[in-house]
This record gives C-alpha cells, structure tokens and sequence, in this order.
C-alpha cells in the first residue's frame, strides 16, 4: 500500500496514454506538459515548477 505522500504526489499528474509497448504518459495539471512515467522527473519537475511559480508571484 502505497504512503499518503505518494498519492498526494500523484494527484498532480493525470493519465493520458498507454502505447502499445505499455508506456504510460501522463500530463501535468499545473503546466500542461507530458512526461513519460518517471518518478524522479516528476518530482523533479513539480519542485522546478512551484519554485518558479513563488518566483513569479513575488515579482509582482
């Protein structure tokens, strides 16, 4: 059974293709870019992109 932080991990990413081969995409809800199945870049990716949002935010 999986640990709540990793359902809350992915919430942020939706299911949008299995290939032939069995490779499953998924597509990020916060910038609308599609990985192929990576834990690590997908965590690597939400951590990039939330600090650049906090950027973004205090810039304004």
């Amino acid at each position: 059974m999986g640990s709540v932080v990793e359902g809350i991990f992915w919430n942020e990413y939706k299911l949008v293709d299995i290939d032939s081969e069995g490779t499953e995409k998924y597509h990020c809800k916060h910038c609308n870019t599609t990985y192929v199945k990576n834990v690590t870049r997908f965590q690597n990716h939400l951590e990039n992109y939330m600090n650049y949002q906090k950027i973004q935010y205090t810039k304004q």
